[in-house]
Order: structure tokens, then sequence, then C-alpha cells
């Protein structure tokens, strides 16, 4: 019964606080689908740093937030099995990926300008970019979760080890088969627990009375084999094996085993020499007119015809992603959201200053 009532509790403190950085993240992911929904320098290298460090900035006041809530979570769940935490002065915020941020965080303008380049729309450029922004920031906050939570777990000699919790409750299409897989394996305190694209899943000290992970993970475990029963998906779990890399940003990462990647050295080699700049200026081009100073009544008829097809265009693809199931709130919903507003705004300014030149 005493152990029945520690495991409850324990649940209450992991899935509210899992709950609470649901909405944290939730927080963020709206800033960045503003910053990157408005954004309209694609090519404009000093916009994109600007925007760039906009989403530094917004992101890291989120993930601080994230690192003190997996702290203070960690030591709950410490002191609830009855270890003693060593004094430890505060730790500063790091960015997890132990890179630049910024220069992170200018990937998915990389993304919208690749997509471009292969023939896209400006509206599926985007969603590619967003997918890149959602992409960077779970991954982020994940990492800073992680890190956080081990970083708690050295604090207490008790502690030996310390295994993944599975969190069903958390994602869209049902936990991912190599975290059901992993979800047995113990972890030694001084190593980090592999992640992958999407992970959900949070941290339990394991001592020599106490292995909460386990009992915590049982039942959603029998759950989740029970439902898949005899069927293709229950073989498929039996007959996952993983296995972990060292990524050379993101440290530990959970693969399934025989998954070839491509070594630093590799990825070095891989890498496209850049085209040199031509300073050639196409004078036709929209992006030309958006910066010229005395445009034509020409010049703002285009610009205006340009702004209500893109504006049409989002609105379309904003219905198809909603009428495909995605939420309201979902960063690809808000980002072209964020757009269609940009494309208002255009037509108000080049209709106003049609008005004058004419």
């Amino acid at each position: 019964m005493a152990q029945n009532n520690l495991t409850t509790k324990l649940a209450q403190t992991v899935l509210s606080s899992a709950g609470m950085q649901g909405r944290l993240v939730s927080a963020m992911m709206q800033a960045l689908a503003e910053i990157w929904g408005s954004f309209d320098g694609w090519y404009d290298d000093d916009g994109v740093e600007q925007a760039a460090q906009l989403a530094v900035d917004a992101e890291q006041r989120v993930l601080e937030q994230v690192k003190t809530l997996a702290e203070s979570t960690m030591q709950a769940l410490m002191l609830q099995t009855g270890q003693a935490l060593k004094a430890e002065a505060p730790q500063p915020f790091e960015y997890p990926r132990g890179v630049d941020p910024l220069e992170v965080w200018k990937r998915p303008a990389e993304q919208y300008r690749y997509a471009v380049s292969v023939g896209e729309t400006e509206q599926d450029a985007l969603l590619a970019a967003l997918d890149r922004v959602e992409h960077i920031a779970n991954t982020d906050a994940q990492l800073t979760r992680r890190d956080a939570q081990v970083r708690q777990l050295r604090r207490s000699d008790k502690v030996i080890g310390y295994r993944r919790i599975i969190h069903p409750e958390l994602s869209k299409s049902g936990v991912c088969g190599l975290c059901i897989v992993a979800a047995d394996r113990v972890y030694k305190v001084d190593d980090l627990m592999p992640i992958h694209d999407g992970c959900n899943c949070d941290v339990a000290p394991i001592t020599k009375a106490n292995d909460p992970g386990m009992s915590l993970n049982q039942d959603d475990l029998k759950k989740l084999y029970s439902a898949a029963g005899d069927s293709t998906a229950a073989k498929d779990l039996k007959n996952i094996r993983v296995a972990s890399y060292e990524h050379g940003e993101l440290g530990p990462v959970l693969i399934r085993a025989g998954d070839k990647y491509l070594t630093e050295d590799e990825a070095k080699t891989r890498k496209r020499a850049r085209k040199p700049k031509v300073a050639v200026v196409d004078t036709s081009s929209l992006r030309y007119l958006r910066q010229k100073e005395d445009r034509t009544k020409h010049d703002l008829n285009r610009l205006i015809g340009n702004a209500r097809t893109q504006h049409e265009a989002y609105q379309r693809r904003i219905q198809e992603l909603r009428d495909s199931g995605m939420s309201a709130h979902d960063p690809k919903v808000l980002g072209m959201i964020f757009a269609r507003r940009r494309m208002e705004q255009e037509l108000k300014k080049y209709s106003k200053e049609l008005e004058k030149v004419a």
C-alpha cells in the first residue's frame, strides 16, 4: 500500500510537470510562429540575422523556465523517495546544443530558400520553414529538460542510476516504438539519456531502495502492448532493437539499431560549396520593387496583385491545414495566419501609395 501511494504521488508530480512544460513550449511556439510567419526578408542576410536573434531571445526566455521547472521537478521526485540533496550553487542557463544559437536559428531561412529553389510555392516554403522552427524548438526544450534533470540526479549519493518515463498522453500519434523498447533501460548518472526527434520522455531516479520509474512505466507499457494485441504493430514493437549514437550538437540520440548516420567528418565532406554572389539586380522582380523608393503606378499594381494572390493562397492553405485536423494553435497554422496578415498589411500599404501616385 505504501509503495502504491508513493507511485501515485510520484506520478502526480511527473504529470503536473509535463503539463506545465507543455504550456511553456506552446507559448514559445506561438512567439516563434509570429516571428517567422510575419517575416519576409528571406533573402536578406541582415534581415535573417535580425529574425534569428528575435527567435533566440524568445526561445531563451522559455528555456530558462523549462530548466527551472525540470530542476524543481527532479528535486521533488528525489525528496519524495527520501534522498538528501547536496548543496549546489544555482547554475546559469546554457544553450543545450553547445553551438551558437544564432546560427541554429538561421536554419528556417535556409529551409525556406531551399524549398523555393526546388520549385515550391511561397506557402509550401513557409510551411517547410515553420516545420524546421518547430523541430528546433521542441528539441531544444527536450535537451534543456533532460540536461537539467540529470544534473540534479548527481546531487545525491544514493542515486545509482535513472530510467526514462514514457508519456503516452503527450504524444499526438502514440509513444514512439524506440522509447517503448528503451523504457526498461537503466542509465548511469554520468550519462545523458539518448533522445530522438519529438521525444517526450522524462527521467526518474533509481536508488537501491526505490525504482519509481519502473512502476510508473509498467501500467503504460501494459496498455500499449495490450492495445497492440497480436497485430502487426505488436510484432513491430517486439522486433525493434535500439541503439544510440553521439550527435555533434544534441549529444546521445536514440536510433533504431542498424540505422546509419554520417559522422561529423563525413557530413563536412558532403557539404556543397556556396556559389559566389553575383552583383546583378533583377529590376523586374517583386523583391526589387518592394525595396524601390520611387514606385510607379505599374509597379504598385503588380505589388497589389501579388499581395492579393498570396493572401488568397495563404487563406486556402490555412483552411486545408484546419480541414486535415490541425489545431488552430498549431505553430504551422499560426505562422500561416501571421503570413496572411502580412499580405493584408501589404495590400493596405500599396493601395494607399497607389492613391497618392494616381
